[in-house]
């Protein structure tokens, strides 16, 4: 039974991933002066509705 279980869990590990898929993305970058301590990027992900 560990045998089988085993199989299954690294069958599932390497199949998975594969049914993943990418999309397209749109980077949109607003830059300003800036004149303070070292500055940080941060990232957003919005749908086009804006949520």
């Amino acid at each position: 039974m560990k045998k089988l279980t085993a199989i299954l869990l690294f069958a599932t590990a390497f199949l998975v991933p594969g049914l993943a898929y990418a999309k397209d993305a749109t980077l949109a970058i607003q830059m300003t002066s800036y004149q303070g301590p070292p500055a940080y990027l941060a990232v957003y992900l919005a749908k086009p509705d804006g949520s």
